[in-house]
């Protein structure tokens, strides 16, 4: 039986690798259950994307379009603090 940091390495690691084959440069990762294993191998990695960890607290009652609410919510706010700061 593969081990929680196992499955991250083969999924997490292709999503990434692909997402900067791509040019993405800023990747969010929303996380919930088991968030601590994710984190450790996030870290672990020398990604050459800014990669962010979210924690979603309502994993267990609440589906992925909570975490993609989550996602879009840091990043409004990400991209309007840039916005505002590039204007003064």
């Amino acid at each position: 039986m593969p081990t929680s940091y196992s499955i991250f390495k083969n999924f997490i690691e292709y999503q990434i690798s692909e997402l900067e084959k791509h040019g993405v440069e800023f990747i969010i990762v929303v996380g919930g259950y088991k968030i601590s294993a994710l984190e450790k191998y996030i870290d672990s990695r020398n990604f050459s994307s800014d990669t962010r960890m979210l924690f979603n607290p309502e994993y267990d009652t609440k589906n992925n379009c909570y975490s993609l609410y989550l996602a879009f919510k840091y990043l409004n706010e990400r991209c309007f603090r840039q916005q505002y700061n590039s204007h003064e």
